[in-house]
């Protein structure tokens, strides 16, 4: 039986990732949480401003929730939750 040669990928076996290497997260994972955050999202909206003071939110997250709070259209409430 002839030689492959060593650039044919089907000569050599896949590579294993090395045992302390991180595996990223699946797909699934991953839409598991989007889900999460955006839910967190709309929780953070429904807040009044003053528990949302009471909580130690990054500036610009604090920021976001109120742009949300302030929209009345539906569609555009949508999109900028997401």
């Amino acid at each position: 039986m002839p030689q492959r040669p060593p650039h044919d990928p089907r000569s050599h076996p896949p590579a294993l990732p090395a045992a302390d290497a991180p595996l990223s997260p699946s797909k699934t994972q991953r839409k598991r949480d989007a889900h999460a955050l955006q839910a967190l999202g709309v929780q953070l909206v429904v807040l009044s401003t003053v528990q949302l003071a009471r909580l130690d939110l990054p500036e610009t997250l604090h920021e976001a929730v109120l742009a949300v709070q302030r929209i009345r259209s539906h569609g555009a409430r949508t999109r900028q939750l997401q």
